[in-house]
């Protein structure tokens, strides 16, 4: 008899301790994989793709003789990786590209820069990051006719100004809304504006996409 409750007494101990290791070993498996509300504390990159309208609305002369237009709705595309510091400052990368058509005539602006971001998780999955950027602008003006098409190119100056809020659905993929203001400055040269008016385009947009986190 008791070498029987002997070895029961010797079984049980040995369960315990083999549970114990078991729940040991979880935790720290589940520490290796930072949850969303941890991502704020440790230096993380992201990449951000989004898409949406935008209103252009600089004065835009389009046309001989000219017409001219105070605002007009387009369609932007824009590409950011950001790499964020555990203190909520970074650096980044963005790309951006819009496209607006008059008719017969359209406009399309690219736009590449380096800029200071600074990002930070909120209450949950959510979080928001703002970011100001200066960069290279490349404006192109299109004319499509039946049989005759042209395009002439413009270099410039840019400035970007962006806002956005975005919620992680696991720790590696988000999604986010983001405001931008555009803008980019070129040489006139060959063009003549009033005294009070410079040769450039200046946009507003409203975008969504996805963000991935590494």
């Amino acid at each position: 008899m008791k070498r029987i409750l002997l070895i029961i007494f010797l079984l049980g101990l040995f369960l315990g301790s083999t549970s114990v290791s078991a729940q040991s070993e979880g935790a720290q498996s589940r520490k290796s994989f930072p949850s969303r509300s941890q991502l704020a504390d440790q230096p993380h990159t992201v990449f951000k793709v989004s898409v949406g309208p935008a209103m252009m609305f600089s004065k835009m002369y389009v046309g001989v003789p000219a017409k001219t237009y105070n605002r007009r709705w387009g369609f932007d595309v824009m590409g950011d990786l950001q790499h964020i510091w555990s203190k909520g400052w970074g650096f980044g990368v963005n790309y951006a590209f819009n496209h607006t058509s008059f008719g017969q005539e359209g406009f399309s602006l690219h736009y590449v820069g380096p800029s200071a971001v600074y990002a930070r998780r909120l209450v949950g999955g959510f979080g928001f990051d703002v970011s100001l950027g200066l960069g290279y602008g490349r404006f192109v003006e299109e004319t499509h006719y039946i049989k005759y098409r042209s395009a002439l190119a413009r270099d410039g100056f840019g400035s970007m100004l962006q806002a956005g809020l975005e919620y992680l659905i696991t720790e590696n993929l988000g999604v986010g809304v983001e405001a931008n203001l555009l803008t980019v400055l070129c040489k006139q040269n060959d063009i003549q504006l009033p005294n009070d008016e410079h040769f450039g385009v200046r946009r507003f947009n409203l975008l969504a996409g996805l963000r991935l986190y590494f």
